[in-house]
């Protein structure tokens, strides 16, 4: 879904529509060979239906978010010490990714002004508000697949942001030429 937003974001861009036209359906055949056989196993779940406003004050991420800047704070279910709220478990709620991390995606929302800074915060804020359970997640709800799931499950989108964002952050400082801090890095590092 990611890569398919990316490219229609993307289109006004290219200059051949037809590259674009052969990559989306490319990339949603591969897609479907993989889920549509999970059709056939959604159709004869035991999981009831949720109703929507039931499922966004339940399985949203918003009373989780302290999970953001403490990894593990609701236990683990390997370690057996899972505490957290009942309705949920360890998978939606490991949304950890660190704190430099945070700071490079901070950073480069700050300091970087190129137009994929922009759609990766726009996708990576979406995901965040379809992931905290906001009535944006209705975006989703109504589409087959996504009305199954929770919508702490949606945080993918923001998590692929937050790895380019930073990656952009990352690479930014990799090309600056400052020698006279190189020794300072390294006696900080020793």
């Amino acid at each position: 879904m990611t890569v398919a937003v990316y490219m229609l974001f993307r289109l006004p861009r290219w200059r051949n529509v037809w590259d674009t036209a052969v990559a989306l359906g490319l990339g949603t055949a591969l897609t479907l060979i993989q889920v549509l056989p999970a059709f056939n196993y959604l159709r004869q779940t035991h999981r009831l239906p949720v109703p929507f406003w039931d499922l966004l004050r339940d399985y949203g991420l918003h009373s989780r978010a302290v999970a953001w800047f403490v990894p593990n704070f609701f236990g683990n279910s390997v370690a057996k010490n899972w505490w957290g709220i009942a309705t949920s478990n360890d998978v939606e709620t490991a949304v950890y990714v660190g704190l430099l991390p945070l700071a490079l995606i901070l950073a480069a929302l700050l300091l970087r002004r190129d137009w994929h800074t922009r759609f990766f915060a726009m996708w990576g804020g979406l995901g965040l508000l379809w992931a905290l359970g906001t009535p944006a997640y209705g975006l989703l709800y109504v589409l087959p697949v996504f009305n199954g799931l929770h919508p702490s499950r949606a945080i993918h989108p923001t998590h692929f942001s937050g790895v380019y964002l930073g990656r952009l952050r990352v690479r930014s400082i990799a090309q600056i030429e400052r020698p006279d801090a190189l020794p300072l890095g390294g006696i900080g590092l020793g």
